[in-house]
């Protein structure tokens, strides 16, 4: 190693920002204010940095970028979820069916729907049902007051069977009635009193039974009539209930029912 004079040496690394009086053995300690690179000795410019690390103004602005990214993340977490498939509440009514009664009493709306229109009730208009009643309901209240009003076509005559499944004359399988039940029962009336109906159960080829009351004559007044099943052996039921009327004077024919149950 070649000596040299430290004033010189001062005067080199303040000139020149470089101590190199030669190489310096890899293990000898660098004097006061001056860093290793690699063999030789540099003059610290880092002042206040002694870890030589990158100045603040070189360093990439994380916090600012992270912050950037939270603010986004945050964002997209607070937005309203615009996806109907996605909605928890798409479905405020909660929509689920209720699960099918497997014991009596049985109320008919709660398991069939309206939707067997016979003769002159598959024309459009010919029957129109409606969802209303008095006040209030007669009997229990079970199920929907249903609103018929008849206006008969060239057959003559219509009607309507709730069914299970919708639609259901015997393409499938029908409703599994609890066993039991002797009596089907249900309140009538008319909006003008004299209307002369007939009252259903059972879909004849697809149930295995059909019964059916005489022509009632409707009255003003709701009235309960039933229909005896202690005789019948039923198993899967497609036609819950019905009625049927026809030879109309003075159409169309205004009637009511509501309260129907297997029991």
């Amino acid at each position: 190693m070649i000596g040299c004079r430290s004033s010189l040496a001062t005067l080199m690394l303040g000139l020149m920002a470089v101590a190199s009086c030669g190489e310096a053995p890899s293990d000898a300690a660098c004097p006061e204010g001056t860093l290793r690179a690699g063999e030789v000795c540099i003059l610290d410019q880092g002042g206040d940095n002694p870890n030589n690390d990158v100045p603040p103004n070189n360093q990439p602005n994380n916090d600012v970028n992270n912050d950037q990214n939270n603010d986004v993340n945050n964002d997209q977490n607070n937005q309203p979820n615009n996806d109907p498939n996605n909605n928890p509440n798409n479905n405020p009514n909660n929509d689920t069916p209720p699960p099918l009664p497997d014991a009596l009493p049985v109320t008919v709306d709660d398991v069939y729907v309206p939707s067997g229109y016979m003769g002159d009730g598959q024309q459009p208009n010919n029957i129109v049902e409606e969802i209303t009643c008095n006040d209030p309901r007669p009997g229990g209240g079970l199920g929907q007051c249903h609103k018929f009003t008849f206006t008969p076509g060239a057959m003559g005559w219509g009607g309507v069977f709730w069914q299970y499944p919708e639609g259901n004359w015997g393409t499938a399988d029908g409703f599994a009635m609890p066993a039991g039940a002797t009596t089907l029962r249900f309140y009538a009336w008319g909006q003008n009193g004299a209307e002369v109906v007939k009252f259903l159960v059972g879909i004849g080829d697809a149930d295995g039974f059909a019964l059916e009351t005489t022509e009632l004559e409707l009255t003003t007044t709701p009235t309960q009539y039933t229909l005896d099943l202690s005789s019948v052996d039923y198993q899967d039921v497609a036609g819950g209930f019905g009625w049927v009327a026809g030879g109309v004077d003075q159409p169309p024919l205004v009637f009511f029912i509501d309260d129907i149950v297997w029991e």
